[in-house]
């Protein structure tokens, strides 16, 4: 069951569709929104202001970013409450790193909510709720469909990191018109197969449609990702990182090139 999702965010990253999306996940599954403002702190900055300046300058400047950086958050604060009138949220404002919050309050929420790994902030707070929390993530890249997910495609490769997913998103399961299980290619036979994933589902009253794939030259991301567009899935449920992650930077992998090329919501637990 689900009854919490969290989204940081900082004043670069997380406001305008991802905010909106947060606000309708919330809305549709009947979610508690817990809004986590990250902002940098001045004082971290006291080194790269140059020697020589006065004490009372440097303190002066510190004071003038404070309270430039809290207004930024009183705007975001303002502007999703105006939103969210009807339904719970909470917003905290939290100062230091991404590292210092992202992933550690994440840790008492049911799911957390995040974009696409593109640039400095985005990929910080990516990297730090997939790794940190212990808590399954969603992914929402833009101009993705708002929920709720009327059809749900689960990737399946009989690992753990994907048994953990699907697991993980049984409330987004269970609200959902159409369940799909997907394998790409073949398993090896010390796997759980498709159809023992089916039987699984069956015992929470599911009835998943089993869809099998090839290759055909094809990556099995590009399979995955052309196959959630012609069955009309909007969300994909996989595991992250099944492989090593430094190897997927390195040599590719399934994880990266979704995350990468996704243009739905991908639900993903590591």
């Amino acid at each position: 069951m689900l009854k919490s999702v969290i989204m940081p965010m900082t004043e670069t990253c997380g406001r305008g569709a991802l905010a909106d999306f947060a606000v309708a996940v919330s809305r549709a599954y009947s979610l508690h929104l817990s809004v986590e403002f990250i902002r940098p702190d001045p004082r971290a900055a006291i080194p790269l202001l140059g020697e020589g300046l006065p004490a009372a300058t440097i303190q002066d400047l510190c004071d003038a970013a404070d309270r430039e950086g809290v207004a930024a958050a009183q705007a975001v604060e303002s502007e999703l409450r105006a939103q969210t009138s009807d339904s719970p949220l909470t917003f905290t404002i939290r100062t230091g790193l991404i590292s210092d919050h992202a992933g550690r309050r994440a840790r008492l929420a049911d799911l957390a909510l995040c974009q696409p790994p593109t640039d400095g902030d985005a990929d910080d707070i990516f990297e730090d709720l997939l790794f940190r929390s212990g808590k399954p993530l969603l992914m929402v890249p833009e101009g993705a469909k708002p929920p709720p997910f009327a059809t749900v495609l689960i990737a399946w490769n009989g690992r753990s990191e994907g048994a953990r997913a699907m697991s993980q998103a049984i409330p987004f399961l269970s609200a959902a018109k159409h369940v799909i299980l997907l394998q790409v290619g073949d398993l090896p036979a010390d796997r759980p197969s498709l159809e023992d994933a089916a039987g699984y589902l069956q015992h929470y009253g599911l009835a998943p449609t089993v869809e099998r794939r090839t290759h055909d030259g094809r990556s099995i991301a590009q399979t995955l990702l052309q196959s959630a567009e012609a069955l009309g899935a909007d969300l994909l449920v996989m595991g992250a990182y099944s492989h090593a992650r430094w190897r997927e930077m390195i040599v590719g992998g399934v994880t990266r090139d979704i995350i990468h090329q996704a243009g739905l919501p991908v639900f993903l637990s590591h």
